[in-house]
Order: C-alpha cells, then sequence, then structure tokens
C-alpha cells in the first residue's frame, strides 16, 4: 500500500517529540510491505486547511500516489468541522481510504463514517471554546486597561506592573511633533518629508502616519474625545487623562478603554487633528474618480511586469512597473534596481479603445477562432509522462541487472556497479517528481475556463459600461495582454 501519513502540531517546537510520536504510532499501526510519506506542518492551527504540508499531500492525493491518508487523530486534519466534511469528502470520490490510528475506526463501514463525524464534531466544538475563553479572558484584561498583546504602536513600548502588561509611550516629543507639524502643513506628504529631511524618527509611508494620528493611544483622555470617538466604539471607563486602548477594531462593536498608561497629546490637539482628517477624507469621497480596467491583464513584454497607472498633467498612463520601481516608502524612486528599457508612457483612454475595439472584433466567430489557441495539453503531457515513466522502467530493468553482476563480484569490483546503481535510483527518483508535478500542472490547468465560456464573455463584454465591472470582465476573458509600445502590438493569452 501507498500510504501518506499526515503530522501536525499548532506550536513550533524544535525536534518536537510530539510530531515523531505522530509517525511512529502511524507506521506501527499498519502490518506487511507498505510505502510511507510523511508530510508534516508543525507551527499551523487546525482551523484551517492553508497549511504547506497538507495541501501537498492532498494534490498528491488528486493525482492517485496514495491508497491510504492516516492521522494520529481526526483533529489532525482540520478542527473546523466544515473543513473536515469537505476534506473527508473528496478523498472518499478519490478512494482514499482515512484512519485514524488511535481512534480505531474503518470509515468503509456506516457506524465507522459516523464516529469520525462526531469526532471531528467534537474537536471543531473544543476549538470554539478555547477560542471563547481566550477571547474572554482578554477582553477582561483588556476592561482593566492592560495591553493584550499584538501590534506595539509607534514610539511606545510596554512594561510590566504587579504582574500585567501595559503600554508605555517613549517618544512623547517626536508623537507631539507629528501631530502639531499635521496641524501646521494640513498635508501628510508635507510632514513625512519635513520629518524625513530633518532626520527625525518616522513611520513608513504616509497611510500608516495617518493611521497613527488616529490613533487615541497617545491621547489623554477628556470628555469632550470621548463624547468625539463614541460613534466608533463603546467606551469604558471614565475620562482620567490617561491614553486609551482600542480592543476588537475587527470585529461590529469594538471597545475602547481608559488605559493604564500616560497620554501624550493634549486633547485639544488630537480633536483638531482629527477633525481634519475627516475634513480632508470627504473632501477626497466627493471627488470623482476615474477607473481604469486593464491594471489586472496588461503586462509588459520585456520584463514581464504588470502596467500600472501613472499621472502626468491632466492625462493618465499605464507605464511599466519596472520602470517606475518605486520605493515602499512611496518618496521618490528606487535608483538601485535596474530599470526595465521599456520607457514608454501609454495613454490610458488610447489602449484601453485599441482592447475594446479588440474585444469587438473576437465576437466574429472566424477570428476568434483564428486567435483562440486551445488549450488541450492533455495529449503533450501524456506523451511526456509515458515518456517520463518508460524511463523509469528502463532504468528499473537496468538496475535488476546490475544487481545480478553485484552477486558475482569481488567488493573492489562491485565499487562502480554500486555507484551506478546509486545514480541510476537517484534518477527514478527525480524522474517521480517530474511526474508528479506535471500531473498537478495539468490538474490545475483543467480548472480554467472552456472556450464555450469565453466567447460568451465576449459577447457581453461590450454591454458593459461601468469601468469597475469591465475591469472584472476583462479578466474573464484574457490571462494576460502583452502590449509592445515601440510597435503598437498586444499579444493575447486568453483565460
Amino acid at each position: 500500500m501507498n500510504i501518506a501519513i499526515y503530522t501536525r502540531k499548532s506550536v513550533y517546537i524544535e525536534n518536537s517529540e510530539s510530531i515523531q510520536t505522530q509517525i511512529e504510532l502511524c507506521k506501527n499501526y499498519f502490518r506487511g510491505q507498505n510505502e510511507f510519506e510523511v508530510f508534516e506542518d508543525e507551527g499551523y492551527s487546525g482551523g484551517n486547511t492553508n497549511r504547506p504540508g497538507f495541501q501537498k499531500l492532498m494534490n498528491l492525493c488528486r493525482i492517485g500516489k496514495f491508497d491510504i491518508v492516516a492521522i494520529y487523530k481526526v483533529d489532525r486534519i482540520s478542527r473546523n468541522i466544515t473543513d473536515f466534511v469537505k476534506i473527508y469528502e473528496e478523498l472518499k470520490s478519490l478512494n482514499v481510504k482515512l484512519v485514524s490510528v488511535t481512534e480505531g475506526f474503518d470509515t468503509q463501514t456506516p457506524m465507522g463514517e459516523m464516529m469520525m463525524f462526531i469526532l471531528s464534531a467534537f474537536a471543531n466544538m473544543e476549538r470554539e471554546n478555547i477560542r471563547q475563553r481566550v477571547k474572554d479572558n482578554m477582553n477582561a484584561l483588556a476592561r482593566k486597561g492592560c495591553y493584550t498583546g499584538g501590534f506595539v504602536p509607534f514610539g511606545c513600548t510596554t512594561e510590566k506592573r504587579d504582574g500585567k502588561s501595559y503600554l508605555k509611550i517613549v517618544d512623547t516629543d517626536i508623537i507631539n511633533l507629528m501631530y502639531k507639524k499635521y496641524l501646521e502643513l494640513q498635508s501628510l506628504y508635507s510632514v513625512q518629508k519635513y520629518l524625513k529631511e530633518n532626520s527625525i524618527k518616522t513611520l513608513t509611508t504616509r497611510s500608516s502616519l495617518g493611521t497613527m494620528l488616529r490613533n487615541p493611544v497617545y491621547c489623554k483622555s477628556s470628555v469632550e474625545v470621548s463624547k468625539y470617538l463614541e460613534s466608533k466604539y463603546d467606551i469604558v471607563g471614565e475620562p482620567n487623562g490617561n491614553g486609551y486602548m482600542t480592543y476588537g477594531k475587527t470585529v461590529d462593536t469594538p471597545i475602547l478603554v481608559i488605559g493604564g498608561h500616560k497620554g501624550c497629546v493634549e486633547p485639544d490637539l488630537f480633536l483638531k487633528v482629527n477633525l481634519l482628517l475627516d475634513k480632508k477624507k470627504e473632501e477626497a469621497t466627493r471627488r470623482e474618480s476615474k477607473v481604469y480596467w486593464l491594471t489586472d491583464v496588461l503586462y509588459c513584454p520585456f520584463c514581464g511586469s504588470k502596467y500600472v497607472l501613472c499621472n502626468s498633467s491632466k492625462n493618465t498612463y499605464y507605464v511599466c512597473k519596472n520602470r517606475l520601481n518605486r520605493k515602499s516608502d512611496e518618496m521618490g524612486l528606487d535608483t538601485e534596481r535596474e530599470k526595465c528599457k521599456n520607457k514608454k508612457y501609454v495613454n490610458a483612454v488610447e489602449i484601453e479603445n485599441k482592447v475594446m475595439k479588440l474585444v469587438e472584433s473576437l465576437e466574429n466567430p472566424d477570428t476568434f477562432k483564428d486567435m483562440y489557441k486551445d488549450k488541450d495539453f492533455e495529449t503533450d503531457d501524456k506523451n511526456n509522462i509515458d515518456i517520463l515513466e518508460n524511463q523509469i522502467a528502463d532504468n528499473r530493468k537496468a538496475i535488476e541487472n546490475l544487481v545480478e553482476k553485484l552477486m558475482l563480484l569481488s567488493n573492489t569490483a562491485a565499487v562502480p556497479i554500486t555507484q551506478k546503481i546509486e545514480k541510476l535510483t537517484k534518477e527514478n527518483a527525480e524522474l517521480e517528481e517530474q511526474i508528479e508535478k506535471q500531473k498537478i500542472d495539468k490538474l490545475d490547468n483543467t480548472k480554467k475556463i472552456s472556450k464555450e465560456d469565453v466567447m460568451k464573455n465576449i459577447k457581453k463584454f461590450s454591454s458593459i459600461k461601468d469601468n469597475k465591472t469591465r475591469r472584472i470582465a476583462i479578466a474573464s476573458i484574457f490571462e494576460k495582454l502583452e502590449y509592445d509600445p515601440f510597435v503598437d502590438s498586444i499579444k493575447i493569452t486568453f483565460k
């Protein structure tokens, strides 16, 4: 039997005994001559299936590599009942048997299958209970003004008091300077530029600077500030001059707690800065923004990078991303990377009109037939796989012949024969990896949309008037459009 052993442990520990124990228990469960391959995910939660070892295992199951998937317990696969049922049903459809070696039941029987689902449901319930207990504990600590872990805000550190963690603002002068400069310059870009020119410690992007100015952690709590923030948060505690602590910002009802740390920004300054940010945001929202719709499919033919939008004077252009090479801090250009030779600025309106006409021309069945290349990889893949499998068979036959010769030779004379056997064995392992990769690639190719679906999307395209919808629609027709501005040509890769 070809058996895959899957192991998982939520917390990474070097030389983990738990992982090794799971592997040994799984191997000892099966009698007879079996081929085992082990897949490990250490340091990954069972809350979802986004784990590298598990994804590789499932891909190999889909190409028929294994007869059995062995696990220590069902919760190693997933603690989420919905994910587990989906995985189990897929393995069943692939004729791959799932065996839990410590829970000892046969999933080929109705009773065994039922027990598998019951245990998975209990694992799911245990996970939810653990998560709720952790959440309740963190919530209780947060309501006391404690620091509950996660990202430490800019200019802050943590300190222990009475066995609990609290924030401590250390860069009070720099933080106050940022607030005052924004009030003076009324531009995030100008503030960041000022800080850089004066070699003052700052954040890397304008957006992160804006987020920092919005963060009430720095503000001395007051009745006026709490009133301003009550539309965004449920506020806990009475204002006392300490800074605020935010908790649960990713959920529907975030809370704002009067923290256990001293604030450094005066309430009046915090309010003036945030009201100005509100005004700027409202003005930006009112401005009508133009949506361009080729950003997902337009590529440079010289370096393979996408075209990105760039404004110059009153026009908008598509420019090769590798031509601009913007730094992550949004200030200037990165001179260290080699730029693409494609220096052309492609007028956005003109290239979009060209693509519109191209799509219109494809509505003609004869034009579409001439330009569309059928993605029928099956014949080529089958031929390539057949060649590789034949090579593996020839190598195995050669190894058998060499083994027979080996029995007749002395130790010294046997050395080159042994080396030849090792070389052929290694070559076969590499060939088998190539076969697996080609089968997985073929599996990915079958997920692409059909020729008929592409044609339907083309016919619908001309009726779309909204650019946001048009951006989605063009990506359902083309995988990529490689535009060469020097010769004004477009190379098409269909979906």
